[in-house]
């Protein structure tokens, strides 16, 4: 159990470094730190998704989380090839939405308390830090 929360926090890990590193502008070697961050985060939306896909497997009735769980990973995906401020609104709302799944899948007890909350502070943690980092890209 405790495995699997230092796992999903220290997800988080890799949007703090490179959040530091654009912050201070330390470039070990030419980084587009926005590209990094946003396949970062798609990478994450993709991996989350991916364990909603496994949950669901193992749901008479997931139906409905599959389809969710693959639209929100193929959005997040398409973000990448849009540079705008609008596409890292859309994959803040993946990452929420995301959250929601969680929320259901808990309150129907196909997740843990102990894991759903785990995911609440990872999610919450990367979605600050992504508003963080773009606004500190836009001055």
């Amino acid at each position: 159990m405790y495995l699997n929360r230092f796992l999903t926090i220290s997800g988080i890990l890799p949007f703090l470094i490179i959040l530091v590193l654009s912050l201070f502008q330390i470039y070990p070697m030419p980084l587009d730190y926005q590209f990094i961050f946003s396949a970062y985060s798609v990478i994450i939306i993709s991996f989350i998704a991916g364990s909603h896909w496994g949950i669901a497997k193992n749901i008479s009735n997931g139906k409905r989380i599959k389809i969710e769980s693959n639209l929100i990973a193929l959005i997040a995906w398409a973000c990448i090839l849009w540079d705008s401020i609008y596409a890292w609104v859309v994959v803040i709302l993946c990452f929420i939405y995301l959250q929601y799944i969680d929320f259901r899948l808990r309150n129907k007890s196909y997740i843990s308390q102990y894991y759903y909350q785990s995911r609440l502070l990872a999610t919450s943690c990367v979605v600050v830090i992504i508003t963080i980092f773009n606004l500190l890209a836009s001055n």
